[in-house]
């Protein structure tokens, strides 16, 4: 269109336009988050956002709704979803009525059922070739969606990709930075000190804020390697943490690397 010899640049392109310079003029995704929802509303007939962040772990939490972030995103699983309404991680998904498809014995199913959403466009976000998580875009109109929408948002999903990948880098240097800080305090309270023991309460506190915990413990195997010393407890006095503990010889051959464990009962 043409208007006093000008040209008018597409609502989409007006909308991407808003969304990058969102992106790249900040890694608050509370604020690019709401940024993008306002300029998806403007191009896409939406009463509802919803972007899903896949964790390292391959777990799904709901990280922002309308633009709005969650503080304690919501986990969410799979199989919360019926098979007809799982996002592809492939492809833009649209679906013109849900009505047809919701099955509430799923979780996901009986939250859009409650919320009367009707229309559903579900879009991957990509990390290269890696799943980030999806943006979903709901209507309470069965039909509302065409391909020219499906079109419209792929270029927001990868903004929106882009924001999350953005803050992921941030948050790992945060992190490392964090570790960097940790060490270096401890390390002139440790240069001091011939027994840990005395100080091991401030090295607690000091480690605290990068490993996040109730209880540190410091251990020593003895000199026949039968038996595991506890050397140093975090805390208050627990007399029976104390007792040394027998070790087999299983033990001591996965002993050489860190061990996770999510349940110790």
């Amino acid at each position: 269109a043409e208007a006093e010899g000008e040209i008018l640049p597409d609502p989409l392109v007006n909308a991407l336009r808003r969304i990058t310079r969102a992106v790249s003029a900040t890694l608050e995704l509370r604020e690019v988050f709401t940024r993008v929802a306002e300029a998806a509303a403007s191009v896409l007939p939406l009463d509802f956002m919803a972007v899903v962040r896949v964790k390292d772990d391959g777990a799904l939490e709901l990280y922002s709704l309308s633009g709005e972030v969650k503080d304690q995103p919501y986990a969410i699983r799979p199989e919360d979803f019926s098979p007809a309404l799982r996002p592809s991680p492939d492809r833009v998904r649209r679906i013109d009525d849900m009505a047809k498809l919701l099955d509430p014995s799923f979780a996901i199913d009986r939250k859009i059922q409650q919320a009367g959403m009707r229309s559903n466009l579900a879009a991957p976000l990509l990390r290269g070739e890696q799943l980030a998580g999806y943006v979903m875009v709901e209507s309470r109109r069965p039909g509302v969606f065409t391909a020219e929408h499906e079109a419209a948002l792929q270029p927001i999903a990868d903004l929106l990709a882009m924001a999350l990948e953005h803050e992921r880098l941030w948050s790992r240097d945060m992190a490392r930075r964090r570790r960097l800080d940790a060490i270096n305090a401890l390390l002139p309270m440790l240069a001091g000190v011939l027994d840990i023991r005395e100080i091991f309460n401030q090295v607690s506190a000091v480690v605290k804020p990068v490993l996040p915990h109730d209880l540190l413990v410091l251990s020593s195997l003895s000199a026949d390697r039968r038996v595991m010393n506890v050397d140093a407890l975090s805390g208050e006095p627990a007399p029976e943490l104390w007792a040394p503990m027998p070790v087999r010889e299983l033990d001591l051959k996965h002993a050489v690397e860190p061990v996770l464990i999510s349940d110790v009962e």
